[in-house]
């Protein structure tokens, strides 16, 4: 249940690695990202926690596909 807060977000590792634990450990951590370039938060940061939620292929390649984290993110 702690809330793991992340005042230099950048490219959202922090995010990623709190959604990692929580699908390891079955945790309900929650974070905030905070990032003040609105373009990396957008271009950079929801994208790549979009993508780690949802699951992805790893360069169109299905066989690699990588599965999703679940969770959820809500910019603002």
């Amino acid at each position: 249940g702690d809330v793991v807060l992340d005042s230099f977000a950048g490219s959202a590792t922090t995010g990623h690695a709190v959604l990692s634990q929580n699908r390891q450990d079955g945790g309900n951590r929650t974070f905030i990202l905070v990032e003040m370039d609105g373009q990396i938060a957008d271009e950079v940061a929801s994208t790549r926690l979009s993508r780690v939620i949802g699951g992805y292929d790893r360069g169109g390649d299905k066989t690699r596909a990588v599965p999703p984290l679940g969770g959820g993110f809500r910019p603002c």
